[in-house]
């Protein structure tokens, strides 16, 4: 398998699976594997979450994490919580297409309105979340 020249921890390798679904893959990363497929409505065969599944995962997952390492840096104990996330495409008159990305923190009743809105701060403060807010580049090239 080729390697890129990026932190270990950051590689990600994606393979097509071919066979019955043209869009099952399998994702690689240094220590886990994941299926990923298009659902059977797009011509897939629903084998894994789709990429916009796993993206909305992904930003999901570290708006929770970062919740709980700045709960566990500052000693203070979260409410029960869960986030939801989904995404939207506009198109405007000249075709170009704006992604919105809707996120939901749902909390138990025990949460105080400072309390959550400390959440979302921290929410918005997540690496994933300032990826996708800032300028991304992607160099797409033959390896090597």
């Amino acid at each position: 398998m080729k390697t890129l020249k990026c932190e270990e921890r950051g590689q990600v390798h994606v393979s097509s699976q071919g066979g019955e679904s043209p869009y099952a893959l399998t994702i690689d990363t240094l220590d886990h594997s994941l299926m990923a497929d298009e659902p059977k409505d797009m011509g897939g065969t629903n084998t894994g979450p789709g990429p916009f599944e796993l993206l909305l995962s992904s930003l999901g997952a570290c708006m929770t994490m970062t919740l709980h390492m700045y709960a566990k840096h500052k000693g203070i104990e979260l409410p029960e919580f869960e986030v939801l996330l989904c995404e939207e495409h506009d198109r405007d008159k000249e075709g170009k297409t704006t992604t919105n990305i809707q996120v939901q923190l749902v909390v138990d009743d025990s949460a105080d309105q400072d309390m959550i809105d400390k959440m979302i701060e921290i929410m918005h403060k997540c690496p994933v979340h300032r990826t996708l807010n800032g300028e991304i580049n992607t160099d797409i090239k033959l390896a090597d």
